[in-house]
């Protein structure tokens, strides 16, 4: 089994920053909640001739702050998220790359725990969300 589980510096770090300024601040600051998708991912997003048609699914809908969307889809696709966040910002659409980053940290935490009480989880997409979730929470760590 090669699953990767937290080190207790990593488990240290992330109780550290659950518990910071920083992120009681950007709970305390969604005074406004806004429509999510909730699991906004590729395989949610409709494609015709290379170019965005649609979003399905919105099973797991839910009220939550502005960025959470794009939060979402930086720990589960880290490696199109520049692509997604630049189509954002040419709609004139611009979250504060801070709030997504501890946004981030927060849905990666969410998604490991579900992950892990899953048993049918695979252990590779567990490995990668969990790399995602660390290389977040380094990111977070340095605001």
């Amino acid at each position: 089994d090669n699953y990767h589980y937290l080190t207790d510096e990593q488990t240290k770090l992330a109780e550290k920053l659950l518990s910071s300024r920083l992120v009681s601040e950007h709970i305390e600051s969604v005074k406004q909640g806004h429509l999510a998708h909730g699991d906004y991912s590729l395989e949610h997003i409709l494609f015709h001739k290379s170019f965005y048609s649609g979003v399905i699914d919105f099973g797991d809908a839910k009220i939550a702050e502005r960025g959470y969307d794009l939060s979402y889809f930086k720990i589960k696709h880290r490696d199109y998220y520049e692509f997604l966040h630049a189509g954002y910002l040419s709609m004139g659409r611009a979250e504060q790359e801070v709030e997504i980053d501890v946004s981030g940290f927060l849905v990666g935490i969410r998604i490991l725990s579900s992950a892990a009480r899953n048993s049918q989880s695979e252990k590779n997409t567990e490995n990668k969300l969990l790399k995602a979730f660390l290389e977040q929470l380094h990111i977070v760590a340095k605001i």
